[in-house]
């Protein structure tokens, strides 16, 4: 059987892939985008017009997809750095790893990784760093994951 492995990042047009460089979020927008089925229908945001022609159908991709969302006021933010826990959460969202909620964890709540500055569950990044940071089992009940037992 012949399997084929997908780009998902590329470099810059100078040769360049500059590793040590912040992401922002219309490189992040390519990289989740890449391997989708291309949307072409435009994603109207306020600063649409700051999204760089080269990230317009990437942005568009992981905005319908519901895998990237906009700001409060309707604006993407192109050039503005993506967050540790706006990452995970598209990531999770992209592979379908969101849907952990509270009652998810009742099985396995003493053997999960929590780390020390997310621990508020009303953030809104909660579910989706513990689910991202865990290895582990679960049922599918309803639209949750129930999770059974967690892996070391």
């Amino acid at each position: 059987m012949l399997n084929i492995a997908l780009i998902f990042v590329t470099g810059f047009p100078d040769g360049t892939f500059k590793p040590n460089n912040p992401i922002t979020r219309e490189e992040f927008a390519a990289i989740i985008a890449r391997g989708a089925t291309v949307i072409v229908d435009r994603a109207l945001f306020a600063d649409a017009d700051q999204i760089s022609d080269w990230a317009q159908n990437f942005v568009n991709t992981v905005f319908r997809a519901g895998w990237m969302v906009g700001d409060e006021h309707g604006r993407f933010n192109p050039d503005t750095n993506i967050t540790r826990a706006k990452a995970v959460a598209t990531i999770s969202r992209r592979t379908d790893r969101n849907r952990t909620v509270t009652a998810s964890l009742i099985n396995a709540k003493e053997d999960i990784l929590i780390f020390s500055d997310v621990t508020n569950h009303s953030e809104w990044y909660y579910y989706y760093v513990v689910d991202a940071s865990n290895s582990y089992w679960y049922n599918n009940i309803g639209y949750a994951k129930v999770w059974t037992r967690v892996e070391d």
